[in-house]
């Protein structure tokens, strides 16, 4: 069975993945969002793209060889050469699922109060 654990990058080293490895985790589902330093600020993100790098590292290093990137596309400020960047970024780094979600904006939440 697929046993995946959500990941934020810059949250989590080798020992974590090892001890998820351990309790059965065999996938990873990264919550990198975008490969722009602005945008992952803007949105209220705590890494930087350097980091979500960082972590793919730590996940390859690990032995995972199931591990998704999941990306937010109609972020603020995203224009088309951002997200082209973003997605050439996340396919260099060859994950075996990308997953793109649109971004929803909600009561409650930062997009929420922006676009009151």
């Amino acid at each position: 069975a697929e046993l995946t654990v959500e990941m934020d990058p810059g949250t989590f080293d080798g020992a974590k993945v090892a001890s998820y490895m351990a309790a059965g985790m065999n996938r990873v589902s990264l919550g990198v969002q975008s490969f722009d330093d602005e945008l992952l600020q803007g949105a209220g993100r705590s890494h930087s793209s350097t980091q979500a790098k960082e972590s793919v590292e730590i996940i390859k290093r690990a032995g995972i060889q199931n591990w998704s990137l999941d990306l937010i596309s109609g972020l603020p400020s995203q224009r088309m050469g951002i997200w082209e960047e973003t997605l050439s970024a996340a396919l260099a780094l060859k994950p075996s699922h990308l997953s793109v979600y649109d971004l929803q904006v909600e009561d409650g939440t930062k997009f929420g109060r922006m676009f009151d």
